[in-house]
């Protein structure tokens, strides 16, 4: 099962782990200083780990956009409708 938590506190190292699982270069020092409006995150609830990570900028009146979507490789092939999911807020 995957857990998703809105604006959950999660290391730069976290996230660093998730980027490069993906293929992405870890950027560990941007992601330290990053301030987002919120943040998605989904966790494996049998490892506990970071499986899935979404940033959000907004103004915080209209106006909000996605960045790039980190989704662990291992999760890919598995169907959504077979997949358990709950989401709490932070």
């Amino acid at each position: 099962m995957v857990v998703f938590s809105i604006s959950q506190s999660i290391s730069p190292q976290e996230v660093g782990d998730l980027r490069e699982v993906v293929g992405w270069d870890r950027r560990d020092a941007i992601q330290a200083t990053a301030r987002y409006w919120a943040t998605i995150s989904g966790r494996d609830t049998e490892t506990g780990a970071l499986v899935a990570w979404l940033e959000i900028l907004s103004d915080g009146v209209e106006h909000a956009l996605t960045l790039p979507r980190l989704k662990h490789g291992g999760f890919l092939d598995k169907p959504a409708d077979g997949m358990i999911v709950s989401i709490r807020a932070a």
